[in-house]
């Protein structure tokens, strides 16, 4: 059995959905090199509308880098990308592939890591769970 290779952990500064100056500089003076992204509602960085284009996802990475950090991850994509799949609707063959393509497009530009964390809850698709009933006193 192959042993499982260890890596170093590293710490990032994350959540952010817009790379300022003001977050490179905090990220920088903290000691810390690493970004990490959530883009559950867009990115001006990132302007598709359907999906994310290769060149884009460069020019991010690419300023990322410029400001003398390193792109650690992306989470999540925006959920107009993904609704009509998760809700089984017309057009979900297209948001599909769509997807497809952008998770080839950010698997180009070199990223190593991308999660998305599918949001049933924001389309009605599985209601809370009901609350059990207080015990009898």
């Amino acid at each position: 059995m192959n042993e499982p290779v260890k890596l170093p952990m590293r710490i990032a500064v994350g959540q952010i959905w817009e790379l300022t100056d003001d977050i490179a500089a905090f990220t920088k003076q903290m000691g810390i090199r690493d970004m990490q992204f959530n883009f559950f509602n867009g990115s001006p960085d990132l302007s598709g509308d359907h999906r994310w284009e290769y060149m884009d996802l460069v020019r991010l990475r690419a300023r990322v880098e410029d400001a003398g950090l390193r792109l650690n991850a992306i989470e999540n994509v925006p959920i107009k990308f993904y609704d009509k799949i998760m809700l089984g609707l017309p057009g979900r063959d297209q948001q599909l592939e769509d997807m497809c393509t952008t998770i080839r497009n950010i698997g180009r530009a070199g990223y190593l890591f991308w999660a998305i964390t599918l949001f049933q809850q924001e389309f009605g698709a599985h209601p809370p769970p009901p609350q059990p009933a207080a015990a009898p006193k």
